[in-house]
C-alpha cells in the first residue's frame, strides 16, 4: 500500500466521554504498553473538534512516525494533513505547512499506520467495537453472528453517521447457513437448510 496523498482515510466523530478514556486506559494496560495506534488514542479530541467545526477543517499529525506497510520502513518525524476524508500531504515536519485553522494533534512519540482489517470475526456486542479501534482495526469481515443482521446494518450506519464508534468498512453475512436437522428457525447463529421453504425463509 503507498503512503501517496491520494488515500482515502475516515475520521470518525464521535462523543468524547469518560468512559472512552477509562476504556482506552485499561487496553493499554492489557496490552503491556505496546504502543496504541495514534488515531485510536487521539479520536476523542479529533471527535469534539469535528462535532464543533465544520467538517473540512484540515486534521494535521505532527511529528508523528508513519508505519510505512509497503517497504517495511519507519519514517519518523512526519507531518500528515487530511482533509475532509483525503490524506492532502504527508512528509517531514519542516517541509509541510500546517493549513490555516487546522486541528492539529502533538503526535510525538507516536506511530500512524493504514487501518487494519480482522478479516474472521464473530460479532457478539458492542464492546469489541472499541477494542478494534483502539487497536487500528477500520475493517471487519464478519463471518456468522449472535447479533441480528438488521442490528449490525444499524449499528453500521450509525458508525458512519458519527453517532457509534466502531469499523467503518464491513462485510456483514448474518447467520451461518448448515445443512442439518431439525432447522431452527429465530435469532440465532447457526441455521439449517431441509427444503426450499427454509432457503427462502433464510433469504427473506
Amino acid at each position: 500500500m503507498s503512503m501517496s496523498s491520494s488515500h482515502r482515510v475516515r475520521l470518525l466523530a464521535i462523543r468524547p466521554a469518560a468512559w472512552w478514556e477509562r476504556g482506552l486506559q485499561t487496553l493499554r494496560t492489557l496490552m503491556g504498553g505496546v504502543a496504541t495506534f495514534v488515531l485510536a488514542a487521539t479520536l476523542p479530541r479529533i471527535g469534539h473538534a469535528q462535532k464543533m467545526a465544520p467538517a473540512a477543517t484540515p486534521v494535521v499529525f505532527d511529528g508523528v512516525t508513519v508505519v510505512d506497510v509497503e517497504h517495511g520502513t519507519l519514517l519518523p518525524t512526519q507531518r500528515v494533513v487530511i482533509v475532509g476524508n483525503r490524506i492532502q500531504a504527508i512528509g517531514k515536519a519542516d517541509a509541510i505547512t500546517i493549513p490555516r485553522g487546522a486541528q492539529v494533534v502533538d503526535a510525538h512519540g507516536k506511530y500512524l499506520i493504514p487501518g487494519l482489517w480482522d478479516m474472521h470475526l464473530h460479532t457478539t456486542a458492542y464492546i469489541p467495537y472499541l477494542m478494534l479501534i483502539a487497536n487500528g482495526v477500520t475493517g471487519m469481515r464478519d463471518c456468522w453472528s449472535y447479533v441480528p443482521l438488521d442490528s449490525m446494518l444499524r449499528w453500521r450506519r450509525e458508525i458512519l453517521a458519527g453517532t457509534r464508534v466502531g469499523p467503518p468498512r464491513q462485510f456483514l453475512s448474518g447467520v451461518a447457513l448448515d445443512d442439518g436437522s431439525p432447522c431452527t428457525r429465530g435469532p440465532v447463529a447457526h441455521a439449517c437448510v431441509a427444503d426450499t421453504a427454509d432457503a427462502r425463509w433464510l433469504i427473506r
